[in-house]
């Protein structure tokens, strides 16, 4: 009990701090007022880390966030470190992993030392996307050595409405969270793929027949994610 309340006291203590203004937030991190814990785990994963407000709960309607509720976060660094963080999440704008310790505040890990994390048991790697060249963050929801399908989620502000002849706001800005749904075959880049039959099977053209055989002997669909990853787990036994 007195280990929670000295914990709960120096977060109190560190996010004051914060609160009041600093030049640089990650000192309140690395003086004594930080557990050994949580300096321990920000130290070795936070190379390009911040702290930040939620201000998106007041200014922009909906959230950023890609999960519903937060949930434990599972850090693995590139030294092979791991590192257990309460009230994970994921910042689909930011492209970014975060920790929300109070309403009011969000620490966003930077992702240089991250060789991969978990989120409520689901991995979370950098995959490069072939199209694009660029490097982001996916829920890998099923890894084989032919093929892993993954999924990227991505978040935008769309704007208010803005009354012509007032020149003020008469909507609010509001986060628009989308997703998509990706193919690797090397579980290094990827490329992104619908959920339809057609596409389904180009991918796996090597083995179309026992995938098609498959999806009906077991009244599957090409439509819906959790058939999909059970077609793909699937088609790397074959």
């Amino acid at each position: 009990m007195k280990k929670i309340m000295f914990i709960a006291l120096t977060l109190l203590i560190t996010l004051t701090s914060y609160s009041q203004g600093s030049a640089n937030p990650m000192q309140n991190l690395s003086g004594p007022a930080a557990s050994n814990d949580f300096r321990n785990a920000f130290d070795a994963v936070n190379s390009r880390g911040q702290w930040m407000t939620s201000s998106w709960k007041t200014t922009v309607k909906g959230t950023p966030l890609a999960l519903e509720d937060n949930c434990n976060l599972v850090i693995f660094t590139k030294d092979d470190k791991v590192y257990k963080i309460e009230n994970g999440n994921y910042n689909a704008k930011l492209d970014k992993l975060v920790t929300e310790y109070t309403k009011d505040s969000i620490y966003v890990f930077g992702d240089k030392n991250i060789a991969h994390a978990k989120l409520d048991n689901v991995v979370l790697r950098k995959f490069n996307d072939t199209e694009s060249n660029k490097s982001r963050f996916h829920f890998v929801l099923s890894q084989g050595e032919k093929l892993t399908l993954t999924k990227a989620y991505f978040s935008t502000i769309k704007e208010g409405t803005i009354n012509v002849m007032t020149k003020l706001k008469e909507t609010s800005d509001k986060y628009i969270l989308n997703d998509d749904y990706y193919i690797s075959k090397d579980n290094s880049t990827v490329e992104e793929i619908r959920l339809k039959k057609k596409h389904l099977l180009n991918v796996m053209s090597d083995a179309k027949k026992e995938i098609a055989d498959y999806v009906k002997r077991n009244d599957l669909s090409y439509k819906e994610e959790e058939d999909v990853v059970k077609i793909i787990k699937y088609y790397n036994t074959l």
